[in-house]
């Protein structure tokens, strides 16, 4: 649900200088306009702010893909929660997925996922979950999260990580800056039509 990148990514027209490296500091500006370039929204860059100003954000997690100095793609694994009765799990989401439009189609996207997918891996999570395209994150050993007994409320995907826990159940209960960019959006929507 939250990405912005053509699915036809073809790691053929990959930049030759492309880097993707954690975010540093100095980093929040150039984030924010490629976030929102790639969504035509301020308010899914305005949700990856809010969670940057909560515990559910892990800064290592935080990943930008560089082009000769320019920041033209991002993705973040932030925790959210994972409702079991009275159980709470912390678990990795995959939110938001941005590229530039100039640099969309060229397999930036596959490497942000593919790098975020590598550093999770290397933790003790269960799995990472998010809601998205299923043809497009597929292909990254995404798989419909229903059949795990893992629900979201537009339905979602979960990528399993070698700590995978099947007894791990419940359904995802986002942070309060999910809800903000979804009425958020909403706004814009409306006052675009007007």
């Amino acid at each position: 649900m939250h990405e912005s990148h053509n699915h036809h990514d073809s790691s053929a027209q990959l930049p030759v200088n492309l880097m993707i490296r954690p975010e540093d500091e100095g980093d929040a500006n150039a984030i924010h306009h490629v976030v929102e370039s790639a969504f035509q929204s301020k308010a899914v860059a305005e949700m990856v702010k809010s969670i940057h100003n909560t515990a559910c954000f892990i800064p290592e997690l935080s990943l930008v893909a560089e082009v000769s100095g320019k920041i033209v793609g991002y993705t973040m694994l932030s925790m959210t929660d994972l409702v079991d009765g009275s159980k709470i799990h912390s678990v990795l989401n995959l939110s938001p997925l941005a590229v530039a439009p100039d640099f969309q189609g060229r397999g930036i996207g596959t490497l942000l996922v593919k790098a975020a997918l590598a550093r999770a891996e290397q933790r003790d999570d269960a799995f990472v979950a998010l809601e998205g395209n299923p043809d497009y994150y597929g292909r990254f050993g995404f798989e419909d999260s229903k059949q795990f007994g893992i629900n979201f409320t537009h339905g979602g995907l979960i990528h399993r990580l070698s700590n995978y826990d099947q007894h791990i159940r419940g359904y995802i209960r986002y942070p309060a800056a999910f809800a903000e960019m979804e009425r958020d959006q909403e706004r814009e929507r409306l006052s675009h039509a007007q």
